[in-house]
């Protein structure tokens, strides 16, 4: 997806919402929130800024897109190839092959592997080079894709490494944590699985944690024995039930 941010003029403000390009125009959307429209000529932008909290967010979800789709070849097997994916601020998206759904265990296995990944902080390298040598090296392409003669690299230490001309952070450490939130079939043979990172995934880890603290409150346990105790509420619900 397109950065956001703003582009300020004399005597205007324009709060840009997309960008994308038309034959050799790049062309900026967006709402005047500032002064008049006939304000806005050649020569009239003074400054540009992106919205650099959401393209962080972005960031992170494109890389550990790569990250990812590593880690699914790994637990599932190395028929797994990317088939359509997304990438903004909110979370990730990725569709790959696969004949069955993924099980809790894989899902778990592939959570601990990138996240095992993260925290080692290995440096996130770019190179442009001939597409020929790329595939040398055993860089990924995506099926599908078309590719120009020069292509660029993204690596990321001996774990990952495809053909990608996104943006992406300087170090996987910067991506914080990881948790697939979805998981599910879209097509015969296709799987989609969405994930988040970053500030929504602290989100969730911390209404993870109110959530297991409610319950441990509601049934009158510590944390750690709160599932024991709304299995045992069901079994005498269960019994109650019978009885009456």
């Amino acid at each position: 997806v397109s950065d956001t941010g703003k582009i300020i003029g004399d005597g205007f403000e324009l709060e840009v919402r997309a960008m994308y390009t038309y034959q050799d125009f790049y062309i900026h959307e967006g709402f005047l929130i500032h002064g008049e429209a006939e304000a806005i000529k050649a020569g009239s932008a003074v400054t540009a800024e992106v919205d650099a909290e959401r393209r962080w967010d972005i960031m992170r979800n494109h890389t550990v897109t790569h990250l990812t789709h590593t880690a699914l070849r790994k637990v599932l097997g190395s028929h797994i190839k990317q088939s359509g994916s997304y990438v903004g601020p909110e979370h990730m998206r990725f569709d790959f092959p696969h004949h069955q759904p993924m099980t809790l265990a894989e899902i778990r296995a592939v959570e601990e592997i990138v996240n095992n990944e993260i925290i080692k902080g290995t440096n996130v390298n770019t190179e442009v080079m001939d597409i020929e040598a790329a595939r040398k090296t055993g860089a990924m392409a995506l099926f599908g894709e078309k590719y120009d003669e020069k292509v660029r690299v993204v690596s990321v230490g001996d774990f990952s490494k495809e053909l990608c001309g996104g943006t992406h952070v300087s170090s996987i450490s910067q991506i914080g944590p990881f948790f697939i939130t979805l998981e599910t079939g879209i097509a015969s043979g296709v799987r989609r699985l969405e994930a988040i990172t970053g500030r929504k995934a602290i989100e969730y880890m911390l209404d993870a944690k109110k959530y297991r603290q409610d319950v441990a409150g509601i049934i009158g346990r510590p944390e750690q024995d709160s599932l024991a105790g709304v299995k045992q509420l069901k079994e005498e619900h269960s019994v109650l039930q019978k009885e009456l």
